[in-house]
C-alpha cells in the first residue's frame, strides 16, 4: 500500500527588483533576487533550515529567483534539490512587466491575459505536480511562487490564502483535512 505525504512546507522565494517597482513578474519573467534579498536569504537561510529538519528534498521551479531562495536555505540542509518546471509562476502574457495597479489582480482575475496561460490551466498543473509529488511519502519542501501558494493553499484547505516573500508554511494532513500553519524563524 502506497504511503502518501501527510506533511511538507512552502517557502515563497524573496524579493526581486519586479517587487520593488510593483511589476508583475509571472512565469516567462525569469529575474534573480534582489542583492538585498540575496543578503537576507544568507542571513537567515539556516534559521529556515533550522525548521525543516525533517524535510528530506526541496522542490522548486525552474525560475531562478526560487532556485536562489531554495540554495540559501540548502546551504545549511544538504538535501537535493529538484527542479520541477510545471510549479513554475502563472504565465501572465503580455500583463508580465506591467504595473500590478494597472491589471486585474492576478489573486483574483479568472480567466486568460493576453498571450498567457490560462487560469485553469494553471491551476490544473499546479494541482497535478504536487499531488504527484505527494506520492513520494516524504516530507518535503516547495520553494516556489505567491500565486501557486495561492492555489495551493485553496486546493489543500479550501481558503485561498496569501504568502509573504520568503514566508515559510507548514501544510499537515490530519483527521482527514490539511491545515496551514505559517512558521516564524526569526
Amino acid at each position: 500500500m502506497e504511503t502518501l505525504t501527510q506533511q511538507f512546507y512552502y517557502l515563497r522565494h524573496h524579493r526581486t527588483l519586479a517587487h520593488d517597482q510593483e511589476l508583475i513578474c509571472g512565469g516567462q519573467t525569469d529575474l534573480p533576487l534582489s542583492e538585498s534579498s540575496v543578503e537576507y536569504m544568507l542571513h537567515y537561510g539556516e534559521h529556515i533550515a533550522a525548521c525543516l529538519q525533517n524535510v528530506r528534498a526541496i522542490y522548486t521551479t525552474n525560475l531562478v529567483r526560487a532556485r536562489q531562495t531554495a540554495e540559501a536555505v540548502n546551504v545549511h540542509l544538504n538535501l537535493p534539490i529538484k527542479e520541477i518546471a510545471n510549479l513554475k509562476e502563472w504565465c501572465l502574457g503580455d500583463w508580465e512587466g506591467q504595473k500590478w495597479n494597472d491589471l486585474p489582480h492576478p489573486f483574483t482575475f479568472e480567466g486568460k491575459p493576453p498571450n498567457g496561460e490560462a487560469r485553469s490551466d494553471f491551476r490544473n498543473r499546479i494541482r497535478q505536480s504536487v499531488t504527484e509529488l505527494l506520492h513520494t511519502g516524504e516530507v518535503f519542501l516547495i520553494v516556489a511562487h505567491g500565486i501557486v501558494f495561492h492555489e495551493l493553499s485553496d486546493y489543500f484547505t479550501d481558503q485561498p490564502e496569501y504568502i509573504e516573500t520568503a514566508e515559510l508554511v507548514e501544510l499537515c494532513h490530519a483527521n482527514k483535512q490539511w491545515t496551514l500553519k505559517r512558521i516564524p524563524y526569526l
